[in-house]
């Protein structure tokens, strides 16, 4: 699971809560709206009866059923508007719950993907997600591999994922048949692949962990004898 459930969880009872508002104030809003339709044709046909016999209609003259029909006419006009609020409630409802389905469903992929690192077979792989930014990172702790990807904020959608460091668990070779792509599903697809190759030895031509500094705060790696992390410049 990555931290995109989370926001996926919230998306969901945000979006159950606010349609659950939308129906409690939009259902009796609708009801106020025709009954006081219904009130104003009341009149409406009592006046037409007036002015045809001259006479009362059930003891109202036509200046007080104007009133009274101008009364119903405000009614009517405010339980428009609360029908309007909780219409726009559950549609904003709506999109909370179809974003929490899409993150949902960007996290079942990367969860996957993710299962284990792809390049070293560790399971200390790290989602820095925040929501909001555009490049979010999934770091590998043993290999130090590093990938980032895309969250349209607008859709909620995983639309990229790519490769930015290759870390240190794959020989040359292997790198060529590492995927260059940023489509998420293409990801997957070889992380399976690799997941069912069970490639788990790390090899010894490889440069070892202990030969590198890696930088404990953007895991960046660094010459041995450095100081300073040479891509976030603090100190290691």
């Amino acid at each position: 699971m990555t931290p995109l459930k989370n926001w996926a969880i919230v998306s969901f009872i945000l979006g159950f809560i606010t349609l659950g508002v939308a129906a409690m104030i939009g259902v009796p809003a609708v009801s106020e709206w025709m009954r006081a339709e219904r009130e104003i044709k009341s009149i409406e046909r009592g006046i037409e009866g007036i002015e045809r016999s001259g006479s009362t209609f059930l003891g109202f003259s036509i200046p007080s059923m104007r009133t009274l029909e101008e009364d119903f006419r405000q009614e009517k006009a405010t339980a428009q508007l609360i029908t309007f609020f909780a219409l726009l409630l559950g549609i904003g409802g709506l999109c909370s719950v179809v974003n929490g389905v899409r993150l949902n469903r960007a996290d079942a992929l990367l969860g996957e993907t993710f299962l284990r690192c792809p390049f070293c077979f560790s399971d200390k792989v790290v989602f820095d997600v925040k929501l909001g930014t555009f490049e979010d990172k999934i770091i590998c702790r043993d290999c130090h591999a590093l990938w980032k990807f895309h969250l349209n904020i607008l859709s909620m959608s995983l639309t990229r994922l790519w490769l930015e460091d290759y870390g240190t668990a794959l020989r040359e070779e292997e790198k060529n048949a590492v995927p260059n792509t940023d489509i998420p599903e293409q990801w997957l697809e070889w992380a399976r692949q690799r997941f069912r190759q069970g490639q788990t030895s790390i090899p010894s031509s490889f440069p070892r962990q202990e030969q590198i500094i890696f930088c404990r705060f953007c895991g960046h790696r660094n010459l041995p004898d450095a100081n300073f992390c040479s891509a976030c410049g603090k100190k290691l």
